[in-house]
């Protein structure tokens, strides 16, 4: 309709007829509304519902509406984007069912809390079948009056390289620690290992230098020996120090060929046998020979060279060190037993690692680097090395090798 001034406006008009007492029709009775503010407020609303859609299928975060029961009722396009999936793929489907199963205990204990909002950091399923971090932040509807839920609406967004950072900042942390417990534990080793050879330098040094003059040939030889043997030792860790960095850092030179690792024990063990210590000690078993294997025959000398000098500091002189060199089509296996100390259970998951010692050695001498140093070098050449011992019954390390094709 138009009003006086000439402007239109839009009415309601409730009309009516009139009839008689004998049913004629007299006249007809018509009310006018004027509906100006319902047009206003109905015209306001579906500008505001068609500006929320626009935002909900433009913004890059997925807007999601979920029944109190978890279900989906809306998903905003976005998500094609997120996971993959179409808003038709996932609407009518369970929110739960594409959380990672190790994150669903934890995300439905928070959504389960009586709180009006709450954020969520979980895994869900991509289409593709990867998994991405999503966080969510979730709010309850209520109704009015009463806490029933009417619908949860939240929204999500991919925090994947956050998590990622995340995680690469625990691991520079660890990193850290764990270069500053092997930081440590060289000192300790090195004040350890070197103070004693270093006092030997210093007695025999001084022996000499003062008392030359009243010593025979023979006890300034002795002394001499003293020194290079003290020398050498020291020598010797060092050059397990940096053997250890030139492994861990790729540097080492690797130049595996096929050897004979049963002519190889063999001379090892008969360099041991030449000791006291090991003299009729070391019972070697090889059932077949040759034993045929593609290694760098410096790096598996020193590797069993290195659990061969363990049994042996580590047992009763009068116990024997029983080795055995195994083979089949595909594998060698070097085992060496001892009738030992053992090892505390407690130590097992660190012998391994540098400058480590089991925590039972008392007063035997050691770098710790041995066991480290052999594990690398067996693992370089795609093979592994395992522990197994028992406290005052001994200890058994068993390596295993790729055969030569």
């Amino acid at each position: 309709m138009v009003r006086r001034d000439g402007s239109v406006f839009p009415v309601l008009v409730n009309g009516s007829a009139i009839y008689d007492a004998d049913g004629q029709y007299l006249m007809s009775r018509s009310t006018v509304f004027d509906i100006s503010a319902l047009k206003q407020a109905q015209a306001a609303l579906v500008e505001s519902e068609q500006r929320y859609r626009l935002l909900a299928e433009n913004v890059s975060d997925v807007i999601v509406k979920m029944s109190p029961d978890g279900t989906r009722t809306y998903v905003s396009p976005s998500v094609k984007v997120l996971l993959g999936y179409s808003p038709e793929e996932l609407i009518g489907s369970s929110e739960k069912d594409l959380v990672h199963p190790d994150d669903r205990d934890s995300t439905m204990a928070v959504m389960q809390e009586s709180r009006l909002t709450f954020t969520v950091t979980q895994r869900m399923l991509h289409k593709q079948g990867h998994y991405v971090w999503i966080e969510g932040t979730y709010s309850i509807i209520r109704e009015a009056g009463t806490d029933r839920v009417l619908e949860v609406v939240g929204v999500a967004r991919d925090v994947t390289e956050r998590k990622r950072a995340e995680q690469a900042l625990v691991q520079a942390l660890e990193k850290e620690k764990e270069l500053g417990e092997l930081k440590t534990r060289f000192v300790s080793m090195a004040s350890h290992e070197f103070r004693t050879p270093l006092a030997g330098i210093l007695s025999s040094t001084e022996m000499i230098v003062n008392y030359r003059h009243k010593m025979r040939e023979e006890e300034i030889v002795n002394r001499l020996e003293n020194i290079r043997g003290q020398v050498q030792h020291m020598t010797g860790i060092m050059e397990d120090v940096l053997q250890l960095g030139r492994i861990q850092s790729g540097r080492i030179e690797f130049n595996p060929v096929e050897i004979d690792l049963d002519k190889l024990c063999q001379e090892v063990i008969a360099e041991f046998s030449r000791t006291p210590e090991a003299e009729a000690r070391i019972q070697y078993h090889c059932p077949v020979s040759p034993v045929r294997a593609q290694v760098d025959a410096r790096l598996i000398r020193q590797s069993f060279t290195n659990l061969i000098s363990n049994a042996l500091k580590y047992s009763p002189v009068e116990k024997p060190i029983s080795i055995e060199l195994l083979t089949d089509s595909q594998v060698v296996t070097f085992r060496i037993r001892d009738e030992g100390i053992g090892i505390p259970e407690k130590d097992l998951p660190h012998l391994f690692e540098p400058f480590r010692r089991a925590s039972n050695v008392g007063a035997v001498s050691g770098t710790g680097l041995g066991l480290s140093i052999t594990k690398q070098a067996i693992e370089q050449h795609g093979g592994s090395v395992a522990v197994d011992s028992e406290m005052g019954v001994g200890t058994t390390f068993t390596v295993l090798l790729p055969a030569a094709g």
